[in-house]
This record gives C-alpha cells, sequence and structure tokens, in this order.
C-alpha cells in the first residue's frame, strides 16, 4: 500500500514537470517566431481551399485535400496565414508530445529514455514544422493520437478511445493524401491478427470496424463527392504527376504516341537541369496548364489518369532505373530538415541540429536491428512456448509493444509510399517523425529490459556454480 502511494506521487510529479515544460515550451516559440507561420510553396493551393470552405462545403474541384483547409479556414487564414494558426500548430503539436508521455509514463519505460524523448521532441529542429502554413504539424497530430487512442482501445477497451483514435486517422487520410489507405490497411492488419490474438480477438475486429467506418464516412466521402461532381474518384489527383519524379532520365523512351506530350516534359526537364540546383525532379510543376494537358480540354483528373498511365509506361520499360530513383528517394527522405526558423542563422546549430538528427537516425536503426532479431528469434518458438510468454507480460508490457508495433507499421507505410511515388523530399518524412523518435526510445527500452534479465540469469547461475562448488 505505501509502495503504490509512494509510485502515485511520484507519477503526478512528474507529470507537474512535464506539463511545466510543455507550458515554458509554448511561451518560448511564440517568442522565438514572432513573424510564424511562414507560407510554404503549398500554402495557397490550401488557403484556395479554405476559401472554398468559408460556406463549409467544397464547390468547386480543389487539386488538394480539404483537410488542412478546414483548419486554415477557422483560425481566419482564409487570405494569409495568421498568428493564430502558429498558436493552434503549436497547441497541437505540444498535445502529441503529452500523449507520448503519458503513454510512455504507463508503459513503464525508462525515466532517461522519457527524459531524452521530451528533450529531442521540443527541440527547434523538430518543432519546425509548427511554424510553417503546412500540413505537417497537423498531420503529426492527427497521426500520433490516432494511434496513441487506438493503442489505449486494445489495452484498456474503452469505446471512446477507438471512436477518437479511428476519426483521427481517416481525418489524416483527407490532411495528407498518402494516408488515405493507411485506415483501410491498418483495418486489415487488425482483421488478420485477430486469429492468433485470443485475448484481443474481440477489440482487433471492433477496432478494424471502427477504422473501415470512419474511411468509409470521410475519405469515402470526399472521393465520392469527387466522382459526383467532378468525375473522379479520390482524394487528390496529384498521383500521376508525382509519378513524373521517377521517370524524368527515361523521357526519351516513351513511345511515338505521346511524341507532342514528349517533347514537352523534354523541354522543361532540361530547363530545370540548366537552372539551380541543377536538377529535373520538380520540373512537372514549373510546365503550364496549357501545355501539360494532353488534349483540350481535359479536366485535371483526366491528366492525373493520362500522366498515370504514361508513368507506368516508362517504369516498364526501365524497371531498374525506376529502383534507382527509389533508392535516390530513401537518401532524400532520411535527409535533415533544417532552415533559418530552426537554426536561427547560428553556425554551431547548423551543424548540432543535422548531427542530432543523424544521432537518431543511427538509434532508430540499432532498434530495428535490434527488434528485428528478436522477431526472429520468435518466429523461431513453438505455439506454446510464444503462448506462455505472451502470459507473461503485464499491462505495461502489452501497452509498450502494442505502441512499439502501430508505430513501427504507420512509419514503414509511409516511408514506402513515399520513396515508391514521390522524390521523397524531407518534408514528406516529417509526419511520422514522432513515431523515429517512439521507435527509438522503445527499442532501447526493449533492450535495456533484456540486458537486465540476461545479467539477473547469469548471476543466479553463477550464484548456483558457487552453491554446487561448496556442497561438493
Amino acid at each position: 500500500m505505501i509502495k503504490q502511494k509512494v509510485f502515485s506521487a511520484l507519477l503526478i510529479l512528474r507529470q507537474g514537470w512535464s506539463i511545466l515544460m510543455l507550458v515554458l515550451a509554448f511561451v518560448l516559440y511564440l517568442h522565438l517566431w514572432p513573424h510564424a507561420p511562414v507560407p510554404g510553396n503549398d500554402t495557397a493551393a490550401y488557403i484556395k481551399v479554405a476559401q472554398d470552405l468559408r460556406d463549409f462545403r467544397l464547390d468547386t474541384f480543389q487539386v488538394r485535400p480539404p483537410g488542412y483547409g478546414w483548419l486554415l479556414m477557422l483560425t481566419g487564414s482564409t487570405t494569409a496565414p495568421t498568428r493564430f494558426l502558429l498558436v493552434a500548430q503549436l497547441v497541437m503539436h505540444l498535445g502529441w508530445v503529452g500523449l507520448l508521455l503519458f503513454l510512455l509514463e504507463q508503459a513503464q519505460v525508462n525515466r532517461i529514455l522519457i527524459g531524452a524523448f521530451t528533450l529531442l521532441a521540443l527541440l527547434p529542429y523538430n518543432v519546425l514544422p509548427v511554424a510553417r502554413a503546412l500540413t505537417e504539424s497537423q498531420s503529426q497530430f492527427l497521426l500520433v493520437w490516432g494511434i496513441g487512442l487506438f493503442v489505449l482501445w486494445l489495452n484498456r477497451g474503452k469505446w471512446l478511445h477507438l471512436v477518437w483514435g479511428a476519426f483521427f486517422l481517416a481525418f489524416l487520410g483527407i490532411t495528407r493524401p498518402v494516408f488515405q489507405f493507411f485506415p483501410p490497411v491498418l483495418a486489415l492488419l487488425a482483421i488478420l491478427l485477430a486469429p492468433k490474438l485470443r485475448n484481443w480477438r474481440k477489440r482487433l475486429l471492433w477496432g478494424a470496424a471502427g477504422l473501415s467506418l470512419w474511411a468509409i464516412l470521410i475519405i469515402g466521402s470526399l472521393a465520392f463527392h469527387n466522382l459526383h461532381y467532378h468525375g473522379y474518384f479520390g482524394v487528390s489527383p496529384l498521383t500521376g504527376l508525382h509519378l513524373t519524379q521517377k521517370t524524368g532520365r527515361v523521357l526519351e523512351r516513351l513511345p511515338d504516341s505521346y511524341a507532342r506530350i514528349r517533347e514537352v516534359l523534354i523541354h522543361y526537364r532540361d530547363q530545370s537541369l540548366l537552372s539551380e540546383p541543377h536538377q529535373f525532379y520538380n520540373y512537372i510543376w514549373k510546365i503550364p496548364m496549357d501545355e501539360l494537358r494532353p488534349e483540350e480540354g481535359m479536366s485535371y483528373a483526366e491528366i492525373s489518369a493520362y500522366y498515370t498511365r504514361l508513368n507506368l509506361v516508362l517504369i516498364a520499360k526501365a524497371p531498374l532505373i525506376y529502383l534507382q530513383e527509389v533508392g535516390y528517394s530513401l537518401v532524400n527522405y532520411l535527409a535533415p530538415m533544417n532552415n533559418r526558423l530552426s537554426d536561427f542563422s547560428m553556425p554551431v546549430l547548423k551543424i548540432v541540429w543535422p548531427a542530432m538528427h543523424y544521432l537518431t537516425l543511427l538509434v532508430l536503426l540499432f532498434s530495428c536491428l535490434f527488434l528485428g532479431g528478436i522477431f526472429l528469434l520468435w518466429l523461431g518458438l513453438s505455439k506454446e512456448q510464444r503462448v506462455w510468454f505472451v502470459k507473461q507480460w503485464d499491462v505495461a508490457d502489452r501497452l509498450r509493444r502494442s505502441l512499439l508495433v502501430l508505430a513501427g507499421i504507420a512509419f514503414t507505410y509511409n516511408t514506402l509510399i513515399t520513396i515508391l511515388i514521390e522524390m521523397g523530399d524531407p518534408r514528406t518524412r516529417l509526419p511520422v517523425e514522432p513515431m523515429i523518435l517512439l521507435i527509438g526510445i522503445l527499442g532501447l527500452d526493449e533492450w535495456l529490459r533484456l540486458r537486465s534479465t540476461v545479467r539477473e540469469c547469469l548471476q543466479a547461475y553463477q550464484a548456483s556454480q558457487v552453491s554446487q562448488a561448496e556442497s561438493s
């Protein structure tokens, strides 16, 4: 009883310090970024969506999905990003940090690792998305809260956790199009795992139902809206155009049936190579619509479908070049994201922040290798042995490991979709940056626990050997 009271008191004290840290971070970043949020290359397109949403409905076909447009509209950012938008995005950032701190505490993760997570999550280069009028900050919030609440549903079985968790993940699909298939993928995995995890079978199946229902209501509704009014079934028609970032090196291989478009694409690709920064990956966005359109009167949706077919033809003709571009995208995807808003034009920080980013990636790599080894060992066990091990897990173990698995799924999903379709800009990694931190921290915690267990076993073995020697 006394130990439980002491533990509760320490937990309240740590939570108090965490809240104080988050409040200080809120005040500090409002002071450090007096002119934020800063517009990005895509901000104008999202503002256009926000203007369309002022009557709380989409009246015209928008290239960008409406998820971030809703936030812009509700914060009064329908002509330019407002200060209220910065406050909202900063609250969302601190909100996902606070939720993960709560989950790490509940999972009884090593306190030093929790402190390291808090420090990293509140450093300027990780808070940077808040200072830009782009989708990354909202995407981080929706992904973390969706994953976090779904984990709580699996471990505690409260319906409110499932309802809100599934809602956040579905809304993420119309905020960041790369995640439009994430809820169905997660639902499918839950269905496949249900027969193997008897204790969680009902919660996994209900979780799959909740994810599917919200995906239909939110993502499906937007897709059917676009189909009914604009003849395009989908969230955003940019997939075909993004694929051109993978085929720029082999445009000359297009057949003569694409002759006119081939000349246009080659011309603008070469122009991009001659201009700064001497790369062609974004040449497609510099082509005027009149030249980009294959036929007069084609809609944006038809253009996207046309370029999807065009790029699939090129990928089929040069699959190894495509794989080379995928590899380049992965390297670019993992590059650090840094600018004046995070390094404040200080030479020291221009070195320190990228160094810390790559150190985080090394920890992620170590965690993945360690956990991969554990998984291979797990596959070598018999069914009875696996059941016995799972029965040894307490509440904190189940929470910690389910959080680790879902974080890994989210990171893997975003990484694969991004490097297979886009050029892998570091900005496309930012929505799963919390997952990278989480996998690194939880992987290290599992390693420390295993090391402690092995040490205890060795000490017990040595003690038994000494006892046998003395008795003999």
